[in-house]
């Protein structure tokens, strides 16, 4: 794998945990101590995360294959 596509790979992993922990966050009884402003920008927030992190799986989906030598 070259350097680059590896280096989407670490950004996609790295996206996709922030992503579950935001995403957890959403859900727990903590979100309800947040003001409703930040609440609703934390919602778009993960929403934008989201789409980025399905722009990087689509990308690594059509990174071309390896030749062998």
């Amino acid at each position: 794998m070259e350097a680059y596509q590896m280096r989407v790979v670490d950004e996609h992993r790295e996206l996709t945990e922030k992503l579950t922990r935001l995403q957890n966050f959403l859900v727990s009884s903590r979100f309800s101590e947040v003001p409703p402003p930040e609440q609703k920008r934390m919602r778009s927030q993960s929403a934008a995360m989201e789409t980025y992190a399905e722009i990087l799986k689509q990308r690594i989906e059509h990174f071309p294959e390896e030749v062998p030598a």
